[in-house]
């Protein structure tokens, strides 16, 4: 007959060790007492779990600190989390707004169970359980995790995928495509890729690839196909994040701007690629001159909430097109009086 006792013991040593916060030892007494046996069996079992660790966790064994007086779990070449850190995630986990009220508490929940010991846990989760109270569901439909990871996986095997895909219209189109992509932005994942016709690469290559948000995808499918990936390994999704924003695609294009906030951390921090110059005008007024390195039109979104703040300067397209979003503004206001 299995010794079940045993094999509730070393799961228990496992679990204690795996939620071991940096630093912390557990003494060899104290799981004696705990499992009501002697030191000598303890120590026996401990080589046990470390055999297991040894084919399955490189790096990661409990070892016994002379110094300490007890037993501690190291990681080689890993780092624990500090509470504070994992407070971080946990914030900017609620705060892009991604999921579901059910679905964010769900992940938190599980996301620290895993990670430090349940009183830690409970400490962390009591820091953020008023932003948990009052989050309010998003209004766009959510983008399912699997279908994330399906399109992952596409990417790294070079598969061709069949889609239908909902419209901003409410239309729904089928799309053949090769991912190439999967980023986060403003409370939306996207799936980037390159739709599979000529004119679809074509466009790829001069005005770079198409952008599809997870949560309108209504189904997708592996064609069996794969395409090369000679033409999808220039695309580097780090540098397009940098040079997109609000996921609006388009053009290379250097923007210029006048920025008179009190510091250019606010353009700084939107725009990863700028580059800033303190400078003043004609009427003594200190302003910063940013340029940035940007695709298509979607820093106009920024640009105009910034009010008086800002003025664009170069190129002369965007300038045009964000006075005569400023006129239509000020027309409305003047209508209304």
């Amino acid at each position: 007959m299995p010794d079940y006792r045993k094999s509730f013991r070393l799961l228990r040593i496992y679990d204690i060790f795996q939620h071991l916060e940096e630093g912390q030892v557990v003494r060899r007494e104290s799981l004696a007492g705990e499992f009501g046996m002697s030191e000598r069996s303890v120590q026996r079992d401990v080589q046990v779990v470390n055999d297991f660790l040894s084919q399955r966790m490189e790096g990661e064994e409990i070892r016994f600190n002379r110094e300490k007086g007890g037993y501690e779990y190291h990681r080689e070449g890993k780092k624990f989390l500090s509470n504070g850190e994992l407070l971080s995630i946990c914030k900017i986990l609620i705060e892009s707004r991604a999921f579901t009220k059910a679905e964010v508490d769900s992940l938190l929940q599980r996301f620290l169970k895993s990670m430090v010991s349940r009183p830690v846990g409970k400490e962390i989760i009591q820091c953020v359980n008023n932003e948990i109270f009052h989050y309010r569901n998003p209004a766009h439909g959510k983008a399912d995790p699997e279908l994330l990871w399906k399109a992952e996986e596409a990417i790294h095997q070079h598969k061709v995928l069949s889609m239908t895909y909902e419209k901003q219209d409410g239309e729904a189109v089928d799309r053949r495509i090769w991912p190439v992509g999967v980023l986060f932005s403003e409370y939306y994942f996207y799936l980037i890729a390159i739709i599979d016709t000529e004119k679809g690469q074509e466009d790829f290559r001069r005005h770079g690839p198409a952008i599809y948000r997870f949560d309108r995808i209504l189904e997708i499918e592996d064609t069996g196909e794969t395409f090369d990936g000679n033409l999808t390994a220039q695309f580097k999704e780090g540098e397009y994040k940098n040079g997109t924003q609000f996921m609006y695609g388009g053009d290379l294009q250097q923007v210029v701007f006048r920025f008179y906030g009190p510091s250019a951390e606010a353009a700084m921090d939107r725009l990863p690629t700028a580059k800033s110059k303190h400078l003043t005008d004609a009427e003594g007024r200190n302003f910063y001159e940013i340029t940035a390195l940007v695709r298509g039109n979607g820093i106009l979104f920024w640009l105009e909430s910034q009010g008086p703040r800002v003025e664009v300067l170069k190129p002369a397209s965007l300038r045009e097109k964000w006075l005569e979003d400023a006129g239509k503004v000020f027309a409305m206001g003047k209508s209304k009086k």
